[in-house]
């Protein structure tokens, strides 16, 4: 016996929840304006582009919001561990492969154990590998650009979404 649906809730011909297009174009509107803003951001501080390691943050934050890696504390604690990361093993072992892999490795373990795990972050040790960078690179652009993207993201949902984010902040 088939169970009715709630009147509220439409399907597709295939049986599977509809689309809700609106809310697609808004997520992706907000995450081609959040890069932008980085990018810009980048640009007036004359960092390269290719080292702005956000883009797939806004991407998590503004297309799935509710999940526990899109939240505040993830973003910017996985940011700033990973870049740590990336920072200690650059100082070890130069700006090569090895650093870059075990940067990563450190990454992770650094974010599952403090509880701040955003995937996302993993790339800031092998970015930073591939920029030669330094320690500064730890507060610019990793530590400012994600209190950025956790600004934009907060007023982006509050002006477009009808639930709040973020779900919690710490």
């Amino acid at each position: 016996m088939q169970k009715n649906m709630a009147p509220s809730t439409s399907r597709s011909a295939t049986g599977m929840p509809a689309r809700d297009w609106r809310a697609i174009g808004i997520a992706a509107l907000g995450g081609g304006l959040g890069i932008a803003l980085m990018l810009e951001l980048a640009e007036l501080s004359h960092f390269p582009w290719g080292f702005v390691p956000f883009a797939t943050s806004i991407v998590l934050v503004l297309g799935s919001p509710d999940a526990p890696q899109a939240q505040p504390r993830n973003i910017v604690g996985g940011h700033v561990f990973s870049a740590l990361s990336g920072l200690v093993f650059c100082t070890l072992l130069g700006h090569t492969m090895w650093a870059a892999a075990f940067g990563v490795a450190g990454s992770i373990a650094a974010m599952q154990a403090t509880r701040t795990f955003h995937p996302p972050a993993g790339i800031n040790p092998v970015v930073m590998v591939l920029a030669h960078a330094g320690p500064l690179f730890v507060l610019v652009p990793v530590t400012t650009g994600a209190s950025i993207l956790v600004a934009f993201a907060f007023v982006y949902h509050r002006l477009t979404q009808p639930t709040p984010w973020p779900k919690q902040w710490i």
